[in-house]
This record gives C-alpha cells, structure tokens and sequence, in this order.
C-alpha cells in the first residue's frame, strides 16, 4: 500500500480531478463527512455512481452541482464492485481512519476500457483508456481528454504514476486545428450521425 498525504498526491501527481477535497470527522459518532468538489459535474457523477456501487466505508452520497458529500463510517470494510468490476472498473472508499491528529482515507479501485466507455456517457467526461506517454499528453492537448483511464492488469504501478503525472502537467492546446477537431467531437456528440462535418478531419 502506497500511504501519501494531500502535498504528497500533488507533488508527485500534479493538480488531480478534485479541486477540493476536504475531510470532517466525528470520533465520538463513529462517523465522517468527505466534500469532494470537481471541475465538471460529469465527473462528479461517475465518482458519485462508483462510490455508491462499492460500498466499502460508504454510508451514503449526494450531489449538487460539480460537488459531492460522502457520509461514511469510521473504520475499514470490504468493498464489492460487482458483477460490472471486469467490465466497467471502478474506485472506492475502503476506509477512514484517525491516527493522531491525522485523518487517513484509503482508496481501491480496478480499471479497464470500459471504465473510458462508461464514463464516457456522462455529460462534460472524454476519458481514454491510455498506456503510453504520447498518448497521455497529446490526448489532452488535442482532444481535451479530462479522465485518464489506466488497465491495472496491464502495466505496473511505476508506468502508472508516470502516465498520472504527464497526463495532469499537460494543457488543452488552442492551436487552430485542434480547437476545429474538438467542435467536430461536439457536433457529433450533439447530433449523433447526421452531424455535418464539412471538410474531410484528415487534416484535423
């Protein structure tokens, strides 16, 4: 198990989805409160739908807006992702737990291609399953890739810190024929096959 503190995350990861992440504890309840605020509400909605599924240190989560609350036990438990774990992946909150002044939350999570197709379907969300470092920038430079997907049966834990971090330092480029790829995407997204083109994207 890799234990880092929220410094630790972004100095090794750069700047992650959640702009916010702040944790509440009650020990005398047995019980804590976890805001978690992101930059979009689908990907707000996909971690939402994920920590529900999973169970673990759950008790229950609610939405609003680009911000989720995560009302969760004290302590560690099992976590199932179901019958859709192989298929579509999934993270999940397996504990909370207080060592001195500190308050310690521990994650599991499995990944696969389906995790990029179902993400994928929520408002604001392109996710790509990515295992090499090209691909990790230029996805978000030219396509403005926001959710990396990474195959944990696929490649090791150090290829995967370096694709976390390349992916997180790049920048959506405005380049001209970039930005023209990108509202073709839109225009498919919002009319499906009878979007209109125009000229060929070979170029693109």
């Amino acid at each position: 198990m890799i234990t880092l503190t929220p410094d630790d995350a972004k100095k090794r990861f750069g700047p992650l989805f959640p702009q916010k992440f702040l944790v509440m504890v009650d020990e005398r309840a047995g019980a804590a409160e976890i805001l978690e605020q992101c930059r979009v509400r689908g990907t707000i909605e996909w971690d939402a739908m994920n920590r529900r599924r999973a169970g673990g240190a759950v008790s229950r989560c609610e939405v609003e807006g680009a911000s989720m609350t995560i009302h969760a036990r004290l302590g560690k438990y099992p976590v199932n992702f179901g019958s859709a774990a192989g298929d579509i992946g999934g993270q999940a909150l397996e504990a909370v737990e207080v060592s001195g002044d500190e308050v310690v939350t521990t994650w599991a999570g499995i990944a696969g291609a389906g995790v990029g197709v179902a993400a994928s379907k929520l408002p604001g969300i392109r996710a790509q399953t990515i295992h090499d470092g090209y691909t990790a920038h230029q996805g978000v430079e030219h396509d403005a890739v926001n959710v990396l997907c990474l195959g944990a049966r696929v490649i090791g834990d150090e290829v995967a810190r370096e694709l976390v971090a390349v992916f997180a330092a790049a920048r959506v480029s405005d380049e001209p024929r970039h930005v023209r790829r990108r509202e073709k995407v839109q225009e498919l997204e919002r009319s499906g096959l009878d979007a209109d083109l125009g000229d060929s994207t070979a170029k693109e």
